[in-house]
């Protein structure tokens, strides 16, 4: 087994092998130099023969941006802000990995992510009328989690 990677070190060393390596084509344009020229035109000017025209950029409002919900997730979402406790467990259960991914990563220490996580599901079930009707769950619940690590870190801060 010990040669195989020694007979790729020496095909490799070997010079006629480093000059067809060299001998390859390289790409004239990488991907950034032709997003900057797609868009750099402006929407006035014509395009060159062989390109397609490129329609100008218009901003998309906050809304735009929203997923959709699921019927599935709507019904859950009516059952938490009823009162439903297993309704809010399926609503949020799935999200608990990343929001415990997303709390460790912001304060580096496994127990304190725990107890971040477990009080922002405190708080989101608290909370659980102020989710839009139409608004994915996953977003504002990270958001609560995110707000509870900033208010963890604060806490623990010392000045000395």
């Amino acid at each position: 087994m010990p040669t195989v990677p020694l007979l790729i070190a020496f095909l490799l060393l070997t010079p006629s092998l480093r000059l067809a390596v060299r001998a390859l084509p390289r790409r004239a344009h990488g991907p950034l130099r032709q997003w900057r020229r797609r868009f750099a035109k402006s929407p006035a000017a014509s395009p060159p023969s062989g390109e397609k025209s490129v329609e100008p950029f218009t901003p998309l409002s906050p809304y735009d941006c929203i997923q959709q919900v699921s019927e599935g997730e709507k019904s859950l979402l009516a059952g938490a802000r009823e009162g439903d406790r297993d309704a809010f467990d399926a609503l949020v259960g799935p999200h608990i990995d990343g929001a415990f991914g997303l709390a460790f990563g912001l304060l580096h220490d496994r127990e304190a992510a725990e107890d971040a996580v477990q009080e922002a599901a405190v708080k989101a079930w608290r909370k659980i009328g102020n989710v839009r009707t139409g608004a994915p769950v996953r977003p504002w619940f990270f958001g609560i989690v995110a707000n509870q690590c900033r208010e963890q870190r604060r806490a623990r801060w010392c000045p000395w």
